[in-house]
Formats: structure tokens, sequence, C-alpha cells
């Protein structure tokens, strides 16, 4: 027999902050408990994917799925996707295949690498897996070989590179060791034919330097060299190929006298100059060379983490840069970019609150200078918003590590998304006096508290409405009957239509 299982989730609680930037849009994506957003990627179609993981969307024994959503350049949502990996999976970096596909790496429970390929739609076309802790980087060329570097789990962890296909086909895999324990941040492809890996390693004591390390396109070592600004934790994050010749590597040092810093090295290694960008300690992750320079992003860590974006010259001045500052951020979250088709820059980041859905993905998208344009929001308090849901089926199966559904059938609830424009501060309100309930055996949404003259709306997933009401006392019972399996929103709106208080159910089929 099937019984109607219903689990509610209050309004999220409030937090302030000013954003010192102006974005074309921002967005904020995730559902009822934690999503992370580690990567953004620029498609050829002029939209952004953001890759991390979800555990709103994962149902019986995962804890956490690999998630990715596409958007168009003016946010509309197009589709999301998760894909089992086990009971920890996320995606940390994608690249563009010259197939109008996608390849992600990540890890699937921090015990295999994963590198997946995705079509277009999000739909997987081939995954691999590696005894590795992650993937943490991909690259992919022209002709859509495949680089993809990771670490392995021995406490002195060496630094592996593998090569794949275009069909994700394994042509060879090389690991490579100092002697120490070696992590690795980035890769990208080079012009010969071989990679450049970014990453540290112990260089005595518990201290660390920023390694490079070339390779041709067998996997032979070329040069590996070690770059140590003062002492400290110091670690390169991410590397790009510079078309002028050479390599420009972006990390951090998370010592007493914390920085970020870019180091621009010639095709041999040899240091060409060094920038370190004080006083606030944060960590820069990405970096990619784009037409006017290099952009750069990560995250000022202060209080909470502030997502920032920065323009580089070729000799590393700094042309302009855009951070955003908010207590909606996480800390010790760090952002990451993207440059669009159009020239447009997306940053991203997660963002936290204090309710359901304690962590949620949160991406701006600037034009060309770091800059965005007015919007049509007359209002410095975001009130809860229409919400925009794409119901779907269960999440791909990725295979090795993976385990079944249990619990809620088919039903999956895949991304609400808020919007904010302009320079506003961000208040999430929640209720502080009417309460709405749903009874799951009577199909009945229950109103205490609220103001005479109120009114109750409810609608589904998609937005329609299932029915108003005014209430006339403090008070009030509605039948609304059976509801099929999938997400229903009640809120209390008052005589302006703002919602004063605001319930999100899902209704789940248990078998």
């Amino acid at each position: 027999m099937r019984h109607l299982q219903a689990f509610l989730f209050g309004a999220l609680a409030a937090h302030f902050g000013t954003l010192q930037a102006q974005p074309y849009f921002q967005r904020t994506c995730g559902g009822f408990v934690q999503d992370d957003a580690f990567a953004v990627l620029g498609t050829p179609d002029n939209g952004l994917i953001v890759g991390g993981s979800t555990g709103s969307f994962v149902f019986g024994t995962n804890a956490a799925d690999i998630y990715l959503t596409k958007y168009d350049r003016e946010g509309n949502l197009l589709w999301s996707q998760h894909y089992n990996g086990g009971v920890v999976s996320y995606a940390l970096d994608m690249a563009n295949s010259s197939s109008l596909g996608t390849v992600v790496a990540g890890s699937l429970n921090g015990l295999q690498a994963v590198l997946l390929k995705i079509d277009s739609s999000g739909g997987s076309v081939w995954a691999q897996v590696a005894p590795l802790k992650r993937y943490t980087s991909v690259s992919v060329t022209p002709d859509d070989t495949v680089f993809a570097v990771g670490y392995s789990l021995t406490s002195n962890s060496d630094i592996q590179l593998d090569k794949f296909d275009g069909n994700g086909g394994l042509i060879w895999s090389k690991r490579f060791g100092t002697g120490y324990a070696d992590e690795v941040g980035g890769v990208a492809w080079t012009s010969d034919g071989g990679a450049i890996i970014a990453g540290n390693t112990l260089v005595g004591g518990p201290e660390t330097d920023g390694l490079l390390m070339k390779v041709d396109a067998s996997g032979a070592l070329q040069w590996s060299r070690t770059y140590g600004l003062t002492t400290g934790y110091q670690k390169f994050n991410d590397v790009c190929t510079a078309s002028s010749g050479g390599y420009l590597a972006v990390g951090d040092n998370y010592y007493s006298s914390s920085y970020t810093f870019a180091v621009r090295v010639d095709d041999a290694g040899d240091t060409l100059w060094t920038r370190r960008f004080d006083p606030e300690q944060g960590y820069f992750t990405t970096v990619e060379e784009v037409p006017e320079g290099f952009l750069v992003s990560g995250s000022l860590d202060g209080a909470y983490a502030n997502p920032t974006v920065l323009l580089l010259s070729g000799t590393g001045e700094v042309l302009w840069q855009s951070t955003f500052r908010s207590s909606m951020f996480m800390a010790g979250s760090m952002g990451s970019h993207a440059r669009l088709a159009d020239g447009s820059v997306a940053l991203m980041c997660t963002a936290v609150n204090s309710g359901p859905g304690s962590r949620d993905f949160w991406i701006a998208v600037m034009d060309e200078h770091g800059l965005g344009v007015p919007c049509d929001l007359d209002t410095t308090v975001l009130q809860p918003v229409s919400t925009i849901w794409q119901l779907g089926t269960a999440g791909s199966d990725l295979g090795a590590g993976s385990v079944g559904l249990t619990g809620i059938g088919a039903f999956t609830a895949a991304s609400l998304i808020e919007t904010l424009c302009g320079i506003v501060g961000v208040e999430e309100k929640t209720a502080t006096g009417p309460t709405i309930s749903y009874d799951a055996q009577t199909g009945s949404v229950t109103v205490r508290g609220a103001a005479p003259g109120q009114f109750l709306h409810v609608h589904d997933a998609l937005g329609r409405s299932l029915g108003s009401w005014t209430l006339l006392t403090n008070n009030l019972e509605v039948p609304l009957g059976y509801h099929a399996p999938g997400l229903l929103c009640a809120s209390i709106l008052n005589a302006e239509g703002q919602a004063v208080a605001s319930t999100k159910v899902i209704v789940g089929m248990i078998r």
C-alpha cells in the first residue's frame, strides 16, 4: 500500500549585506538541504553551466550527488541534472569539448576520481573512474583529447595525470611525486600537445611551495619547478597557457601572513614576474587568458567569503576588479568565474542561509568590464518570489560506487531560482507570526496566527494556482484534497500582495 508523506520547510531566515558590484543579474539555485557550487563554465551557445554537489535532490541513502545546472545568458534555467555516484559526490571542474558536450571532473565518495562526459542537454555520454581522491581539474584540446589531473590517497600523495581520447578511452596514465606530499590544483593543455600542471609540494616542516610541472604529449616530464614567495603554505590552484608563450599560475598562502598571488613563467618555467595581492587574505582559484589579459577569480575571505574576479594585464597590473560582499556567502567558499561567448563574465560561489536549504549555488553575470546594468527591482528587501521548478526523474547512474534509490519514488525537484538586480541589500524574510502546515493524510492546509483580510495562496511546482482563499479570522483550514507527488508552495499574502509567510511542501509517494 502507498502512503503520502509530506516534508515541510519554513521560509528562509534573514541575513543582511550590501552587494558592492552591480551585475546584469544574480541567481541562487538550490533546494531544501545543502547544495554547493565549485565550478562554472561558459558554453558555446552563450550560456553557462554551474557544477557542484546536491543534497537536496538526492533521496534514500545518498548524501550528495554531482549536480549541474545550465542557464542562458539572461539567467533562465535551461536544465538541471544530478548524477548518482555514491554517498558524497561532487564536480570540481568542467571543460567544453568541440563536439558540443562538456567534460566534468570530480569525485565519488572521496575514494574515486570521476570523469564524466555529458551532451548539450546534460545527458551522460560516458564516465570513467580512477583510484584517486579526486580529479581536481580537466582540460580538453581542440581535437577533444582530455587531460584530467588528481592526486592519490596515500599520506605522501602523488600527482596523477590521465590522458583520454574523445570517447573516454584511456591513452596513458602518469604519476609524478617529489618524495613529499604533493597535491594538484589545475591542468591546462599546451600547444605542443602536452600539459602544464599546477599544485603544491611539501618543502620541509609543515611548509609548502607552489609547484609547476610540464609534460610532453607522451606524458614524459620535461621540467618541474617550485615557487615560494615567503614561508607558509603556498599553493597553486590553477594555471593557464599564455598565447604569447609561457604560463600564468595563481594561488594563495594560508599562513600567518595570508595573501593571494600570481606567477608568470616562460616555456622553461623561469619566472618572468610575480604579483602578491594584499592586504586581505583569500583564495585565487581560477585563471584563464582572454584577449584583454588574464581573468582571475576566487574569494576574499573575511567573516564571509566574498567572491571576486579581476582582470590582470600581461604584466600583472590589475585593470579592474569586482567583489561582492555579503553575509549570504559561506565562509571559506571559493569563488570561480567563466568567460561567456559574448565576453560577459559569470562569477559563482556558495551562498548560505540559516533556514532549510542552508547552502545554495549563487551566480552573478557581469559585462566584460565587471559591471552590470540597472534592473527593474525597486525594493531593497528580497521578498519571497515565484519559484521555478523543474521536475524530472532520478539522477543518472554513473555506475561504480553508486547506490539505488529508496524512499521517495521517482520524484526529483531540481532548481529554485531567486532573482536580484542592481545594488541592493539582501534580506530573506521569515515569518514571525503566521504559520502554515499541511496534513498529507487529509490533504488540508492550515493557517494559524494570520490577520483577517490576508490571503492564502497555494500553487504547484510549475506555478499553477491550486487556489486562493481570504482569511475572515486569524485561522483557516482548507481541504485542498489529494495531491499527486510533487511540490506545493503555500503563502500568506497581505493586502499589497506581499508574502508575509511561506512554506514549501514536497509531497512524495512512499513505496
